[in-house]
């Protein structure tokens, strides 16, 4: 077998190409033209170009728009009380009718302040919280003749919950078995739970179970999670499940990666907004904003990475403007210390300590104001002024007292005080 050969020299050509005959399907395509092509346009021909991107239309079926959400879906939004995917209205969902925030995960849509959630491939929705109350019956599991309830029955109490759902119940006569509980097993209509969770087994009692949903102003999705925020708090569900919020599972190495998390922050006004970046998420206050580092519940953090306010602490020479005093307290105990800075040399002006009664002739004259320096000449008149201080403090011929200048900048000096 012999492979093919190649000259070992090839002619070198150039083509040029100057008009654009458009698209040309058929077996003897000519030159200019293009046989397949995926976005192009020979609406400008001869010359090429993109195609103008595509657009929808749809109906909003009239009302006060209150929110927009572009889903795996497609696009949903909500006109009045009325939910609308893809412009057609989803049938028996009726809304608040105000603004919503949306959030999907797994293909599940969440809608607060509704707390409803939508699945558009089944066009199935529901609440969120689901509820339950009545009279149960507590009573042991396994059947045993101990003293202490893992279970509650009653007709209808398994139908809003999941096996795993964290539910919160209040009611109990005795307080300490009121609290949030994971659901371990729905045996007929008895929910489950850890064994000896309540103290009494054998009684009745009036309660209410909830499937709890934070009430979020905004929310985003990251890293397999919904995450929302509202007031000072932040939440997130457990890992891959939009509903479970308050599931806070752990074992004897502490709390399980997938469990749900959350934290106030602890600062003044409320979250303004929350968005999902590449490397976290981000809370926004007018003031500041948050963002979150970690990969589980046990390494969460929200730290303040930045803030909205101006406030920095830069050298007073890349400072505009730094003019900042010490208080006449400060400067009556600290003699030969400067009151102010004027503006930075390298913004237009020197540094301007004040005169102090006593110093030696030498040390006052250079310490008067200098000339504006800028440019390249700013850095040696402040090597000049620096150098001329020197000489002036170490010819003085009194004792010398050490005082440090703490203004703005952060520049400190040492004066002679006859």
């Amino acid at each position: 077998m012999h492979l093919p050969t190649f000259p070992r020299a090839m002619a070198v050509t150039r083509r040029v190409q100057t008009d654009f005959c458009g698209y040309d399907h058929r077996p003897g395509c000519p030159e200019g033209s293009i046989y397949e092509m995926t976005n192009g346009s020979a609406a400008d021909a001869p010359l090429f170009s993109t195609r103008p991107g595509r657009t929808l239309t749809y109906p909003t079926g009239g009302g006060s728009p209150n929110g927009l959400f572009a889903g795996s879906c497609g696009l949903l939004w909500c006109t009045g009380q009325t939910l609308y995917v893809n412009g057609t209205p989803v049938a028996g969902c009726t809304l608040i009718n105000g603004p919503k925030v949306f959030a999907e995960l797994g293909g599940t849509v969440l809608i607060w302040p509704d707390k409803i959630w939508y699945r558009p491939d089944s066009g199935q929705f529901g609440s969120a919280e689901p509820s339950w109350s009545g009279s149960v019956n507590l009573q042991r599991s396994d059947d045993s003749s101990g003293t202490r309830a893992d279970a509650i029955a009653a007709e209808g109490i398994d139908l809003p919950f999941r096996v795993g759902d964290a539910v919160t119940i209040r009611g109990f006569s005795t307080p300490e078995d009121n609290g949030t509980y994971i659901i371990r097993d729905i045996a007929g209509a008895a929910l489950v739970f850890d064994p000896d969770t309540f103290s009494a087994a054998g009684t009745t009692e009036d309660i209410t179970v909830t499937r709890r949903m934070p009430m979020a102003m905004h929310a985003c999705t990251y890293g397999n999670r919904i995450w929302a925020c509202a007031n000072d708090t932040v939440w997130c569900t457990k890992l891959g499940d939009p509903l479970s919020w308050y599931w806070y599972e752990a074992d004897e190495n502490g709390t399980v990666a997938t469990a749900a998390w959350s934290v106030d922050v602890g600062t003044p006004g409320d979250f303004s907004g929350c968005a999902a970046t590449g490397s976290g998420v981000v809370f926004l206050k007018p003031d500041g904003l948050w963002r979150l580092y970690g990969t589980k519940p046990d390494n969460f953090q929200l730290v303040a990475s930045a803030t909205r306010s101006g406030a920095r602490s830069r050298p007073a020479w890349r400072v505009r403007t730094a003019r900042a005093g010490i208080s006449r307290r400060m400067t009556a105990a600290m003699p030969g210390t400067c009151s102010y800075t004027t503006r930075a040399a390298a913004c237009g002006a020197a540094r301007t300590p004040s005169t102090r009664a006593g110093l030696p002739a030498a040390a006052a004259r250079s310490m008067r104001r200098t000339p504006a320096a800028s440019g390249a000449s700013a850095p040696a008149a402040r090597h000049s002024w620096r150098a001329c201080s020197k000489r002036a403090i170490s010819s003085a011929a009194a004792r010398t007292a050490s005082a440090c200048c703490t203004c703005s900048c952060g520049w400190r000096r040492t004066l002679a005080q006859a």
